[in-house]
C-alpha cells in the first residue's frame, strides 16, 4: 500500500492523478506496516512462527478502483492514467538506473498489465492468526494517509 504514497521518494499521486504501469489489472494489496509486524512477531516468537510461510494480501483492487475509492474517502476527484510499461523502462534508462533490476520491474509491470501473473488476485484471511488483529484495509489506509494523498 505504501506504493500509493511514493515510489523511490517520488510521490505516487500528484494533484489527484495516479500514473502507473499495470493497466486495469486488479491485484492484492497489503500494508507494509502489517508485513513489518508479521516479521517482528516471527523474530520474537520463533517457536510459533518458525518454518511458516505467510502469504499476505487483503484487498484486491486496480489503480482505477483505488482512484475511485480515494475520491469517495477524501472528497476530491482522483483518476488513474495507465501508462505503457515501456515508458517506465525508458525513463529508468534515461536516469542511469541499474537496468538489470529495472528490467525485472518492467517485466513485472508488463505481465501485470497483461494479467499474466498467476495468484496476484489472491486474498488471505491469516492476519488475525498472525497478529491478533485485522489487517489494514485500503479505505483505512487512504484515510490514515489523507495528508499525503489529498491535494
Amino acid at each position: 500500500m505504501q506504493n500509493l504514497l511514493n515510489y523511490d521518494g517520488v510521490p505516487a499521486v500528484k494533484n489527484g492523478v495516479i500514473r502507473q504501469y499495470t493497466g486495469d489489472a486488479p491485484f492484492s494489496w497489503v500494508d507494509g506496516d502489517d508485513v513489518a509486524q508479521a516479521a517482528a512477531l516471527a523474530l520474537l516468537h520463533p517457536e510459533r512462527h518458525g518454518g511458516q510461510t505467510y502469504r499476505m494480501g487483503y484487498d484486491v483492487k486496480s489503480y482505477g478502483e483505488i482512484a475511485a475509492m480515494m475520491t469517495e474517502e477524501l472528497g476530491q476527484p482522483f483518476r488513474y492514467e495507465a501508462q505503457d510499461p515501456q515508458i517506465f523502462l525508458d525513463e529508468m534508462r534515461a536516469t542511469g538506473a541499474e537496468m538489470a533490476y529495472m528490467s525485472c520491474v518492467y517485466d513485472n509491470f508488463r505481465r501485470m498489465a497483461a494479467r499474466d501473473i498467476p495468484g496476484v488476485e489472491e486474498v488471505f484471511d491469516n492476519f488475525p492468526q498472525i497478529a491478533g488483529r485485522e489487517p489494514m484495509r485500503l479505505r483505512a489506509f487512504i484515510r490514515k494517509h489523507r495528508d499525503k494523498l489529498a491535494y
